[in-house]
């Protein structure tokens, strides 16, 4: 790991544990003004992807890395539905507050820009040896200041045990130290100290945490997985697990019935995480050698895609038909994932709009505009042509690979007439 990722990965440890203390205050009890959370994770995680396919493309992780990376994205993305309602409100009176919280946040990330800009590579040059011990030295107070937080932590659970979140923000941080052999312990004394007042979230992380010690879900990590659906039935997160564990177990059906389970509790509209609940799905469905089956139908959560329509503001907007040449039929599965994209002539990076469909639903007529662009500003109107193109794949990778079929066309971004594109070549 780098010194940057380093500081980075401690700054960040450091200020979660900080936000610990400081977001009840400066919050405060009293709500007003409400903020939609649930679309916000849902963006971030589509952004967190496309910068990990970006990686992807430009050598600095490999594919298994991006598997890795890709499949903690989506439990994270699960997790975050159960930990808060979809709307979080707050306090116009703490306005100030949250100005504190702002700089909490900030003034390190301004501090080490304003250093990267403005450092004299000549003078590091000069006292290089000095400054590597001064480096060591920052990096030594920083693992300091965050094993003294982790103290503090650690007493005010002492004062009041009665805090899940602070608890299991102790076990990450065990994790992070590399105290791993402890994390069990701490869940243990939590379980005792929150007396009957544990929450599902801890029981959980406490069943994760013993089958990552014993490398196994048989026994006790089961049963806490189950304690934590006998408090919430509908536990997004414990769902998830229990049907990833069963399915480790290769216990594939009962897997499918906690993934059964799950989808009932998904909005119709939630098309990503309806789309990692089939994929998990259809594993274990071919394992039983059964014909794959959606547990959350695609058809209804492309519906909105299908009639997308130019953005009022009069931006640009490109309208494809999308058909598959029936001479690759057979080489085409329902649930292959279709990628739809204008990408600007001549230039790498993200594509100017994008959207994410499954081969079950062409042939379809798209219309992709400035409102699907992947970075603000890189968009359709940006550009006065582009390349427009549909992908299958069945590794579910925008970027990268091979064996991908293909269809593209160049087109003029003030084009008004539909583009026809034949997916018809192996790319």
């Amino acid at each position: 790991m780098g010194d940057d990722m380093i500081f980075w990965v401690g700054s960040a440890a450091m200020i979660a544990i900080a936000m610990l203390f400081l977001l009840p205050p400066l919050l405060g009890r009293s709500r007003d003004v409400g903020i939609a959370r649930k679309e916000t994770n849902r963006v971030i995680f589509q952004q967190r992807i496309e910068e990990l396919e970006v990686d992807l493309e430009s050598g600095s992780i490999d594919s298994k890395q991006f598997g890795q990376a890709e499949n903690d994205l989506k439990r994270e993305l699960l997790a975050d539905m159960e930990m808060a309602d979809d709307v979080v409100a707050v306090n116009r009176a703490s306005a100030g507050r949250m100005a504190a919280l702002f700089t909490l946040l900030i003034i390190p990330i301004i501090s080490y820009g304003i250093y990267a800009k403005i450092g004299e590579p000549a003078a590091i040059d000069l006292t290089i040896a000095s400054s590597a011990q001064k480096q060591h030295s920052a990096e030594e107070q920083s693992k300091q200041n965050f094993e003294d937080a982790v103290s503090k932590l650690e007493e005010k659970l002492e004062q009041e045990p009665n805090n899940n979140k602070g608890w299991m923000m102790l076990a990450k941080s065990y994790e992070f130290m590399g105290r791993s052999s402890e994390v069990v312990g701490i869940y243990e004394k939590a379980i005792d100290k929150l007396s009957g007042n544990v929450e599902a979230d801890l029981f959980v992380e406490y069943g994760k945490a013993q089958a990552r010690e014993s490398g196994s879900w048989v026994g006790s990590p089961l049963v806490q997985l189950e304690r934590a659906l006998d408090i919430s039935p509908t536990n997004k997160d414990a769902l998830w697990v229990a049907g990833n564990a069963y399915a480790d177990l290769d216990k594939q059906q009962e897997a499918i019935g906690f993934w059964e389970r799950l989808a009932d509790t998904i909005p119709s509209d939630d098309v990503e995480v309806a789309r990692i609940i089939n994929e998990a799905a259809f594993g274990a469905q071919q394992k039983l050698g059964l014909e794959k089956r959606e547990l959350i139908p695609q058809s209804v959560q492309v519906a909105t895609a299908k009639v997308a329509t130019p953005t009022a503001s009069g931006g640009s907007a490109i309208t494809l038909s999308i058909e598959l040449d029936p001479a690759f039929a057979n080489d085409v599965a329902p649930s292959d994932t279709l990628f739809i994209y204008a990408k600007a002539v001549g230039r790498r990076g993200p594509p100017l709009a994008a959207q994410r469909l499954t081969a079950a639903d062409l042939p379809l007529t798209i219309t992709l505009d400035d409102s699907m662009a992947v970075m603000p500003g890189n968009n359709i109107s940006s550009v006065d042509e582009v390349l427009v193109g549909a992908k299958i794949t069945k590794s579910g990778v925008a970027i990268g690979g091979s064996g991908n079929l293909v269809g593209e066309a160049t087109v003029s971004t003030s084009s008004n007439s539909t583009v026809k594109i034949v997916i018809n070549g192996f790319k």
